[in-house]
């Protein structure tokens, strides 16, 4: 099954991409490190990045990314396995704009678990704003990366803007797997339980 992301509110279908949640080892991602959304400008594997992204880019370490870039790039995150490197424009909103995170299942859709994320006011502003403005985007660029420091954690798709201050992330989680992504959505010290389930 493919996972959807989708408004609480209406329960419009909004398609997703899960990409692989950062490093394994997340001793790089510092404890001053937020969770962050971003907007996904590019994003290659380990074997197109000098064809997607130029010939500066063969050398990229995702475990110390450089920061020299002209024109500037905010920041580069990457996959957990290192394969897939993402070019990310400046955030747009942290964690603390989220007010609460929990896993949830829903009977019509064979009891399915899914992460419930919802914003608090701000939240609600910026993140309709965001995804209103990145929805009729091109892919990848209608992608929202949420970040730890360099790690991505997931990119979903956004194909309609999302305005009810909730959202849904649905996949084939078991209960387990959607309380450890819940908990590294909000928050960072929890993206290890996460890992393992990912790898």
């Amino acid at each position: 099954m493919k996972p959807t992301l989708r408004n609480s509110l209406s329960g419009t279908l909004l398609a997703l991409s899960l990409a692989s949640c950062g490093f394994g080892d997340v001793a790089q991602s510092s404890s001053e490190d937020v969770i962050e959304f971003r907007q996904v400008l590019s994003v290659a594997t380990a074997q197109t990045t000098i064809e997607a992204f130029g010939q500066e880019f063969k050398d990229i370490d995702c475990r110390n990314p450089p920061t020299d870039f002209e024109p500037p790039i905010d920041l580069i995150g990457c996959s957990r396995d290192e394969n897939e490197i993402y070019l990310l424009g400046v955030s747009e909103l942290d964690g603390n704009a989220i007010d609460r995170t929990k896993p949830s299942t829903d009977a019509t859709a064979g009891r399915q678990w899914f992460v419930e994320i919802d914003f608090d006011d701000f939240g609600t502003k910026k993140f309709a704003e965001f995804t209103a403005r990145v929805t009729s985007l091109p892919t990848p660029m209608n992608q929202i990366a949420i970040t730890s420091g360099n790690l991505v954690i997931t990119a979903p798709s956004i194909n309609e803007a999302i305005t009810g201050g909730s959202a849904q992330i649905t996949g084939n989680f078991t209960l387990q797997e959607a309380s450890d992504l819940s908990r590294a959505i909000k928050d960072r010290s929890a993206i290890p339980a996460f890992l393992r389930w990912r790898e």
